[in-house]
């Protein structure tokens, strides 16, 4: 049932899903830009791996959603997945104990989960509308 109701208002769901993702990544990139240089990097530039990991939450996590959410939700699905999963793996990589403060762990950690979500809805959508352009689809 309550998957019915999420395919119903899809639209308007997924614009709150994203517009989460896009509240969610602000937060953990002040948290990432207001925290300090990690020092226990033997490997890494610790200077390079912060402005790595800001550049991509804010690049996959703000920016990209930000233009997203003004397009119509079955347009540009398969780019949208792509999005979706960068964000992800970028507040994936902004977990890293080295790069992360409280704050910034729990929007990270949240804003990854959304974009899981958002990435699966997308999916779904996508094969949904794969299947009512050709019924006999096998896909």
């Amino acid at each position: 049932m309550l998957g019915r109701l999420y395919v119903r208002y899809f639209p308007i769901l997924h614009r709150i899903q994203l517009v989460g993702l896009i509240l969610l990544s602000i937060v953990a990139a002040i948290g990432l830009w207001a925290a300090p240089l990690p020092t226990d990097l033997k490997n890494l530039d610790p200077l390079a791996a912060k402005y790595v990991a800001l550049g991509g939450v804010t690049a996959f996590g703000v920016l990209v959603p930000f233009v997203l959410t003004f397009t119509k939700v079955n347009a540009f699905s398969a780019l949208k997945i792509i999005v979706y999963l960068l964000a992800g793996v970028s507040h994936g990589f902004s977990l890293s104990p080295y790069l992360a403060t409280p704050v910034q762990t729990v929007a990270s950690l949240a804003a990854t989960v959304v974009c899981t979500l958002l990435a699966s809805a997308q999916l779904v959508e996508l094969h949904g509308s794969i299947l009512s352009a050709d019924p006999k689809s096998k896909f």
